[in-house]
């Protein structure tokens, strides 16, 4: 079995030195060239460490090695892994400078957010499957057909909806590059299924408000509120600002996602709610307290889920809930906001959009015309007076 392994190269010339891709095979060994040069102190054996783009390198580097992982598991498993590294080594380089549309899949993997690659990856592991062949010329109407019939065997609309949608953004790419000239997503259409409302009404969100929950669930329910006053804000925004996001009565931070910037102003029942779970390093308490803020996420969506009425069963007593909203969580928070602020409070679509960071017409037009600032505040504003009122 072939296993892989990061080297720094240092038994030749000066520093910095190549760093490169071990293939290990019946102990003999051979190298795959990353196009990365690193002083000794820049690598722990692992990682890239005490550099200024080492996350960046360390992304770039992990999927390298899982692209060659990959292929040598999809040879393996077809049975066309040869028995020498020699031959191994020539197949896999062959395969990297061959194919330019899976070279060029992973470049555009690596300008997403780690989080995004995941699904990249996913996406394309899936299109290797089906065609481990396929090129940018070789993609066309007919063969987007066949592969949406292929996955509809195994997965449902939504899910091959997100493959589709990758390789259409892998496609944007190319085409922005210039890479490319031909687009076959003009005749494709991505076809999804209505997926389940999830928000809120204005009186849900009040009783959901004043509704009353044990004590551990408090702080959910309060931090729930606290997304929806804040326009809809990220759970995992929100638990990443600091006090110096705190800029002249205004939150200012940046979203993880679309790496747009917002700027909220901290109206007195935002301020309420953050002074009532002020952390110390994070701006709220719950951040302190977990290494991961995913594992708090975790926990306050099982905790809003878990809202409800109360009854013991059963000789044991054992705790039957009846959730007050099945399924809540804080992905639902955007989209409480959201038809609040349109369908109860009557604030135009387009307001609504650029209250929440999305883009709305001409995308050129956008950047030069700079929203007001006082108009969405009056916005966000009377959102936040039918809540509380």
């Amino acid at each position: 079995m072939v296993t892989t392994k990061f080297f720094l190269d240092c038994r030749k010339g000066n520093a910095p030195y190549p760093l490169k891709l071990r293939l290990n095979l019946k102990g003999k060994s051979t190298y795959l060239m990353l196009n990365i040069k690193l002083n000794p102190e820049q690598w722990d054996g692992v990682k890239v460490i005490n550099h200024p783009r080492a996350s960046v390198i360390n992304n770039q580097i992990a999927a390298q090695k899982a692209d060659v992982d990959m292929r040598l598991y999809e040879l393996r498993r077809t049975g066309d892994l040869p028995n020498d590294l020699s031959s191994i080594k020539a197949m896999l380089e062959g395969t990297q400078t061959q194919n330019d549309f899976f070279a060029y899949f992973e470049k555009a993997t690596l300008r997403r957010s780690v989080k995004t690659q995941v699904v990249y990856r996913r996406a394309r592991a899936i299109i290797e499957k089906y065609d481990n062949r396929a090129s940018f010329e070789k993609i066309n109407k007919d063969w987007l057909f066949s592969f949406d019939a292929y996955m509809a065997k195994t997965m449902k609309p939504n899910t091959r909806s997100i493959i589709m949608r990758t390789l259409r953004a892998v496609f944007n790419d190319a085409l922005d590059d210039e890479v490319i000239t031909n687009y076959p997503f003009r005749k494709f259409k991505i076809k999804e299924e209505p997926t389940q409302k999830r928000s809120l009404s204005l009186e849900d969100l009040k009783i959901l408000r004043d509704y009353p929950v044990e004590e551990y669930q408090e702080r959910y329910k309060d931090l729930f509120v606290l997304m929806v006053l804040m326009r809809g804000i990220n759970i995992g925004d929100l638990c990443l600002l600091k006090e110096e996001n705190i800029i002249n009565g205004r939150i200012e931070y940046v979203r993880q996602k679309t790496h747009k910037p917002y700027s909220i102003k901290i109206e007195p029942k935002i301020m309420e709610i953050i002074n009532r779970y002020r952390g110390k390093e994070y701006l709220l308490n719950p951040c302190d307290s977990y290494k991961k803020y995913n594992d708090f996420i975790g926990h306050i969506n099982d905790g809003l889920k878990r809202i409800g009425s109360i009854n013991r069963v059963g000789r044991g007593g054992k705790k039957v809930i009846t959730p007050l909203f099945p399924g809540l969580s804080t992905y639902w928070a955007r989209h409480t906001f959201a038809t609040i602020a349109h369908v109860e409070c009557g604030i135009p679509i387009d307001m609504v959009a650029d209250l929440l960071g999305h883009s709305n017409g001409n995308e050129v037009t956008n950047i030069y015309i700079r929203k007001s600032e006082k108009a969405m505040d009056e916005a966000a504003r009377k959102v936040i007076d039918a809540i509380m009122s």
